[in-house]
């Protein structure tokens, strides 16, 4: 009986060992893609300061609908004899959170600018509960 436990005991472990060798992997630096990151990098707003000043709205005649929002911020001043280029994206929720009207443009001003963003089609104002204001540098 002490031989039947024994030999039982010697065959799982010959099976446990002939498993754990039959699912090594071998793989070699060409086999795996390669792949890069940055870490963890600081984000600085592209307006200087970094706030905006003022945002209007540009309305139709009749009926009134928010056609445009014009905002009006400071960009960081380029570097003598550069030009710095922005995105600048208009984002408009309604009530429940949803977007009901949006839009962008390009900014390439300096000092003190007022930037116009176009709506995709005109809103009603009662369908208007918070704006998202994003400005991307283009150029360093």
């Amino acid at each position: 009986m002490r031989r039947i436990i024994l030999l039982s005991i010697f065959i799982s472990l010959l099976l446990f060992t002939v498993a754990a060798y039959s699912v090594a992997i071998k793989l070699v630096d060409t086999d795996i893609q390669r792949l890069g990151g940055t870490g963890q990098v600081g984000i600085i707003c592209p307006a200087n300061p970094c706030e905006i000043k003022k945002v209007t709205w540009g309305l139709t005649d009749t009926p009134k609908r928010v056609s445009a929002v014009n905002i009006q911020w400071t960009p960081n001043q380029p570097a003598s004899g550069s030009t710095i280029t922005y995105t600048v994206y208009v984002y408009l929720y309604n009530k429940d959170g949803n977007i009901a009207g949006s839009g962008s443009t390009n900014e390439n001003g300096t000092g003190e600018v007022t930037t116009t963003i176009s709506l995709n089609s005109p809103i009603d104002p009662k369908n208007i509960e918070k704006i998202e204001i994003i400005i991307v540098e283009n150029t360093l």
